[in-house]
C-alpha cells in the first residue's frame, strides 16, 4: 500500500475523537487507516504531553528563553 500523508489538523481531529471516546477501530475505517497508525499516533501525542509536563530545573539567568 503506498503512504499518503495526513495533514496534522486531520491527525489532531483523530486524536481529540479518540479521547472524546470513538473507537479506534471506527476511527481507523473512518478515515481508512491501519489500527496501528492511530495508536502510533495517540502514544506520540501522550509522550508529547508528559515531556512538555514534565518537572524541569529553573532556567538560569543567563540562558536564552
Amino acid at each position: 500500500m503506498a503512504r499518503r500523508s495526513i495533514p496534522v489538523q486531520t491527525r489532531v481531529e483523530i486524536v481529540k475523537r479518540y479521547w472524546a471516546g470513538e473507537p479506534i477501530t471506527s476511527l481507523a475505517r473512518k478515515y481508512g487507516l491501519s489500527r496501528e497508525t492511530v495508536y502510533r499516533w495517540i502514544r506520540r501525542v501522550e509522550v508529547a504531553m508528559y515531556s512538555a509536563l514534565a518537572d524541569r530545573p529553573p532556567l538560569r539567568k543567563d540562558e536564552n528563553r
